[in-house]
């Protein structure tokens, strides 16, 4: 598992806190594209973040993570790739990841490959 650091445009190789947690959360991606061979990106959200500046966040990360997965999928398009936004959300990375549910939201899983 990799996270993306905006600040130097690299990924950083994530430590896993329960790995069993990944193996989950592959079966439920294999169940929505049994047959695809892809990447899958998740989104998570810092809630604190977006606490200190509204009161009522919760829906502002939804759609803030549905333009970021709409924008992602067509941006894979244009680069010649297929791109499924997928209905789990990828809780499973939270404990994966050993992160605090009440601070970090899973908000978003794309499925990212070639077109077969």
């Amino acid at each position: 598992l990799f996270r993306f650091v905006r600040r130097s445009g690299r990924l950083e190789e994530l430590v896993l806190a329960d790995p069993k947690q990944v193996v989950a959360l592959r079966s439920v991606t294999r169940e929505c594209l049994p047959d695809a061979e892809a990447m899958i990106v998740c989104l998570l959200a810092d809630v604190s973040k977006y606490h200190a500046a509204y009161e009522f966040c919760e829906s502002l990360i939804w759609r803030d993570s549905g333009a970021l997965l709409q924008v992602t999928a067509m941006a894979a398009y244009a680069l010649g790739l297929a791109a499924c936004p997928l209905g789990p959300h990828g809780k499973q990375l939270l404990p994966a990841l050993g992160l605090d549910a009440q601070r970090t939201m899973a908000c978003g899983l794309i499925a990212i490959g070639k077109y077969s």
